[in-house]
């Protein structure tokens, strides 16, 4: 009988201490999903042409849920305390299909009716809302969009891959100060190039990388000593994205234009260091028209580029 009642006291014991720990991992569970709290939801200005913010306070206890409940919430009229009616940047026609978080911690959503979307401000406040939201979960990398049928949604006709909350930055965000940073001009020899630090004020409706090509490819300010453009003129940009923090560039056929005292390698790497000053690139793969770039002007160009020092001129 001693021994059935002592059973019996460690039994009980055993799921007191079970019952501490999952409350004791809910919490926990809780606690991290709501780290970042505050939220904050964007919906459409009464301009139509702009976006507000609202404090939202997270209910979910899971990145699933957590998810969830903010695309819900982002899809939907909201109404403040105030009595205040905020409206959703979604369209009518544009309903989210699905859900995944990959192994990557990356949010995939599945959306249908974005092709429909005729507005690009429009478009690009609402690709941007969903993806800073959704990013400020914590442990989340980054968020994809993509079609019902699995295809990229496209950013100003562009792939764009993995995004995050820093790839956009709308005028209501209180990080919108100016940035310094590096870009890589050809330096004045055309041998290789220098480091030259500006303070950027991000395009709202760009991504980041996209944003940081075009500064580049447009030359060197006035007061920027002992750089030039040695960019060909006339080169664009057919695609960019970024995946597994490899950014994938192509360019179109004016990028081979023949450009007078400059290494191929110096332009190469004016590109790739710039590229790389995103926290999320570490390499770059350069292609132009869809094919591998196997050398640029006598330069024998790597299938993966990554930073290179010794291209910088001090």
């Amino acid at each position: 009988m001693r021994v059935l009642r002592f059973v019996k006291c460690i039994l009980a014991v055993g799921c007191l201490m079970l019952a501490i720990l999952l409350s004791g991992c809910e919490d926990d569970e809780k606690k991290n999903v709501t780290e970042n709290g505050p939220y904050v939801l964007y919906f459409l200005g009464d301009d139509n042409a702009s976006v507000v913010t609202v404090s939202y306070e997270l209910r979910a206890k899971t990145d699933e849920g957590a998810v969830y409940e903010l695309l819900h919430s982002l899809k939907n009229t909201y109404e403040a305390d105030d009595e205040t009616i905020y409206r959703s940047l979604f369209p009518e026609e544009v309903t989210v299909e699905q859900t995944e978080i990959t192994e990557d911690h990356v949010v995939v959503v599945f959306l249908s009716g974005f092709t429909f979307i005729e507005d690009r401000v429009r478009e690009t406040m609402l690709r941007g809302a969903i993806v800073k939201t959704l990013c400020r979960i914590p442990g989340v990398t980054g968020v994809m969009l993509l079609n019902s049928d699995g295809s990229q949604i496209l950013a100003n006709g562009i792939e764009v891959g993995v995004q995050t909350g820093k790839d956009y930055a709308f005028s209501v965000d209180e990080v919108l100060d100016p940035e310094m940073i590096d870009f890589f001009f050809i330096d004045t020899s055309g041998n290789g190039v220098r480091r030259i630090s500006r303070a950027v004020r991000l395009d709202d409706f760009k991504l980041r990388e996209q944003y940081l090509l075009e500064i580049l490819f447009s030359g060197p300010l006035e007061n920027e000593m002992h750089v030039f453009n040695g960019i060909p003129a006339g080169v664009r940009v057919n695609s960019i994205s970024t995946r597994n923090r490899i950014c994938y560039l192509d360019l179109n056929s004016k990028f081979m234009d023949k450009y007078s005292n400059t290494r191929g390698e110096a332009v190469i790497y004016s590109i790739v260091n710039t590229l790389t000053t995103c926290s999320y690139i570490d390499s770059v793969v350069i292609t132009v028209d869809g094919k591998p770039l196997d050398s640029y002007r006598g330069y024998e160009v790597s299938p993966i580029l990554t930073f290179s020092e010794d291209i910088i001129i001090q």
